[in-house]
């Protein structure tokens, strides 16, 4: 699986989305700002990554990783 990684320069970067503005070097949710970056085409965002994985793969990511949490929840669930 590809993930998107943040220039070593940029990682103390702050920049706010999802909720949150801490620097990207503690974010767990830096595909989401890979995803951001593709649809808007904003240079500025774009830049901040040293590996960009396609759109269309960081959307496949990030669905999996949404459906293995819905069966989680509903694996759980059908226990109690």
């Amino acid at each position: 699986m590809l993930k998107a990684t943040i220039k070593e320069e940029f990682k103390k970067k702050r920049i706010a989305f999802n909720n949150s503005a801490d620097p990207l070097y503690k974010r767990n949710d830096i595909d989401d700002l890979a995803i951001i970056a593709h649809e808007s085409k904003d240079k500025t965002l774009l830049r901040l990554f040293d590996n960009l994985p396609p759109l269309a793969v960081l959307k496949k990511t990030k669905t999996d990783q949404q459906l293995k949490k819905i069966a989680a929840a509903a694996v759980k669930k059908s226990k109690t």
